[in-house]
């Protein structure tokens, strides 16, 4: 025989029903079968709010509705809209009208010659509320506002229920559940509960429910118990295939409501929903604040109807699942004796379960989450971001699907107006004259310091490794080799200086050569490399190569030089940085060419001028482009101080537009976004622009001031115009100061 036992109730007036107003209602007992204290209040005339929004009208008042984040699924929007819960219990008020159009009108009385539906107690009209209250300005909404009540008197009395509460024999329980089953219900709610195990025709009918895919929440009791009552204990019971929850209560405050049975040995299958002061079952004369499981329980159903509507591709054990998985962890990690699996929380429901899935043409699927450090070089700027080009949509755990952009997969490309100070080091080099006119020079430099407190590979994957370097030139007459290789250092400058590519290529060794042909002219080649870390191979990788020729012409007060060259980036185009193994490889060669000229226009001012323009081509993958032009130009001053009027013995003063993709386009084969459900999963090809929205525009100024043997001090100013060659970007200025001595 399962019970509902009496617990203290309050009628409060409307007025009273915001969440810092409102008094207890009792807190001992199971849901009330209509005993209690009733304060009669006044009448009002409700005025409904104009829109749902998280503060206003009934979704204030209703702070059980807030503690389990139910706007989140309001947001989706998921209403609960076609799903029908059977209430199981001592009948409806048909008039109760915050359920007006929710009640089907398959509802019913089981009991054998009564024909009472609505004739019980108020328990059954309190629990549908909670349930599917509509949202119409009366005082209190349900989790699934707009879920359908199939409405089951099943108690056993003669008329209303007694005082004491509401008795529910297995007979006429066994005829409820299976008249959900026939008449379209998705879910059971049992707020009753008994110290002992129903009869086996419940139990067979139980087995009939959940074959037949419904799912069941009961309410876990009102007597503290370390363990649920029956039948909310039935939910780890394996005949039940996980389709029956286990429902405790929680107090405003977040704790667990002392009158709450607690998870017991049914953990793997217990929730906790907010049980204590709920707001229900409100008419134009007041609202009823009511506790007890028999009231968290109903909240869980809700939860589930809003699931079911979302998602209608899940099963009912799919969304006790969800529910489960989601739920906040609470009392001891992981499941636990006294709060089973957490406390109920629909924001992460409505979220996905699991890596996403999203498919390809191949008809294969991958996962949109990259690598740490995955990021897009900084010439493209905000150009994946723009037009929603690759908008495309996955599947979580439960074929769940949400839309994805892949563009967030990648961080913005490396940035700063002014970059850190150098760090101190210690450098020594030596000279050795040979025969003739040749000479070998040796030169090696290590930071002062390598005591960082931060591991290697760390160091090594954000490239702030303590700068170490060492370089060997050899001067042969006319010709000039040199050899570089260094760590967190910038290459040794070569004999034609290094445009945007090479800068970019940021080698970690080279091989140059320069032959002087006479009058002015030389030529030069070089060649270098870099390896970064790979976090997908744990290992490091190659990041970059490249070879490049330049001519230069160099006479009194002028020098000019011409370079062409191919740069090859493993790990994606122009300073990208893509796992080599990831679904976003984008593999890419670069041929450019540069030019730079100097010349002194006065004594004291030299002039100087450079630029580079290089063509992309990017391996097609998920995403590819082709004949990406992509730019850089500067222009600068440099000169004495006194040229300016200033106390300071040199100055530079710089223009610079950083590399910057100027044409070129973005394709990707990509799924499109289903308009439903059961839609085929459909592909188009996506082409956008690889250029960004702004040009970004450096102005840097530095000053100089030797000190003699105190140092030298620098003073560095920028001001920066669409940083990240991002339009609309408000404009940022920096300044740092350096000191810098020997020892």
């Amino acid at each position: 025989m399962r019970v509902q036992s009496t617990v203290p109730v309050v009628l409060t007036a409307f007025a009273c029903l915001l969440l810092t107003a409102c008094g207890g209602g009792g807190g001992g007992g199971a849901g009330a079968p209509g005993g209690g204290v009733v304060t009669p209040a006044a009448p009002v005339t409700p005025t409904p709010p104009a829109t749902l929004t998280a503060t206003s009208g009934e979704y204030t008042r209703s702070w059980s509705l807030a503690a389990i984040h139910a706007i989140d699924a309001f947001d989706r929007p998921a209403t609960g809209a076609g799903i029908t819960v059977a209430v199981i219990d001592s009948g409806i008020d048909l008039s109760q009208p915050e359920l007006t159009g929710r009640i089907s009108p398959l509802s019913t009385d089981v009991l054998a010659g009564r024909n009472m539906p609505d004739r019980g107690s108020e328990h059954g009209s309190r629990v549908a509320t909670v349930i599917a209250a509509g949202f119409n300005g009366m005082g209190s909404l349900g989790v699934a506002y707009e879920a359908t009540i199939l409405s089951i008197r099943a108690d056993d009395s003669a008329g209303a229920c007694p005082s004491d509460g509401c008795a529910f024999g297995d007979r006429e329980l066994v005829a409820a559940i299976d008249y959900a089953i026939a008449n379209g219900a998705r879910i059971i709610n049992l707020s009753m509960g008994a110290a002992t195990p129903d009869n086996a025709a419940f139990e067979a009918a139980l087995l009939r429910a959940v074959t037949a895919g419904l799912v069941v929440t009961a309410s876990a009791g009102n007597d503290g118990t370390a363990n649920p009552d029956w039948p909310a204990r039935y939910a780890t019971d394996p005949r039940y295939l996980g389709a029956v929850m286990a429902v405790g209560a929680s107090e405003r405050t977040g704790a667990m409501a002392s009158y709450s049975s607690r998870a017991g040995v049914a953990a793997a299958g217990y929730i906790v929903a907010p049980g204590d002061d709920i707001v229900t079952g409100c008419k134009s004369s007041g609202c009823w604040v009511v506790s007890g499981t028999s009231f968290s329980s109903p909240i869980v159903a809700g939860s589930l109807a809003l699931l079911l509507q979302a998602f209608p591709m899940i099963s009912g054990r799919d969304a006790v699942d969800i529910l489960f998985r989601s739920a906040t962890d609470k009392g001891d990690p992981g499941v636990d004796a006294v709060w089973g699996r957490g406390f109920l929380d629909l924001a992460a429901a409505f979220q996905p379960l699991g890596p996403l899935s999203v498919p390809t043409s191949s008809g294969a699927s991958f996962s949109p989450t990259v690598s740490p450090g995955t990021r897009l070089g900084a010439a493209f700027g905000d150009s994946l971001r723009q037009g929603g080009g690759l908008t495309t949509f996955g599947r979580d755990d439960y074929r769940r699907p949400y839309k994805v952009d892949l563009a967030s997969a990648f961080a913005s490309g490396p940035g700063g107006l002014i970059g850190a100070a150098a760090p101190p080091i210690r450098s020594t080099a030596v000279s050795f004259a040979g025969p003739g006119a040749s000479r070998l020079s040796l030169q090696a430099q290590a930071a002062a310091f390598t005591d960082t407190g931060v591991p290697d590979w760390m160091l090594t994957l954000t490239d702030a490794r303590p700068p170490s370097s060492a370089l060997i030139v050899a001067d042969l007459g006319r010709l000039s080799l040199t050899a570089w290789r260094g760590e967190g250092a910038a290459p040794a400058p070569g004999g034609a200086g290094r445009d945007a590519f090479r800068a970019l290529a940021a080698p970690d060794e080279t091989l140059g050569a320069a032959w002087r042909l006479g009058g002015g002219w030389s030529v030069s080649a070089e060649q270098g490399s870099a390896r970064r870390l790979d976090i997908l191979a744990l290992q490091e990788v190659e990041a970059s190569r490249y070879a490049a020729a330049s001519a230069s012409f160099q006479t009194r007060g002028f020098a000019a030089t011409v370079t062409a060259g191919a740069l090859d980036e493993p790990l994606g185009p122009l300073g990208s940085q893509i796992a080599s193994g990831s679904v976003f490889a984008l593999p890419a060669q670069t041929r450019f060419s540069a030019l730079s000229v100097t010349a002194n226009a006065r004594d004291g001012l030299t002039l100087r001028g450079d630029a580079a323009v290089g063509r992309t081509q990017v391996g097609q993958g998920l995403v590819g482009t082709s004949g990406a032009l992509s730019s850089q130009w500067r222009l600068g001053a440099y000169g004495d101080c006194r040229l300016l009027g200033l106390a300071c013995d040199g100055f530079a003063l710089e223009l610079e537009q950083p590399l910057r993709v100027e044409r070129g386009a973005f394709t990707a084969l990509l799924a499109d976004l289903p308009g439903d459900w059961r839609d085929p999963t459909t592909f188009s090809i996506r082409r956008f622009s690889a250029s960004p929205s702004g040009r970004e525009l450096d102005l840097r100024l530095s000053l100089d001031r030797d000190f003699a043997g105190w140092g030298l001090m620098r003073l560095r100013t920028v001001a920066g115009f669409d940083a990240g060659h991002q339009a609309g970007r408000k404009p940022s200025v920096g300044a740092a100061l350096d000191w810098r001595r020997s020892f």
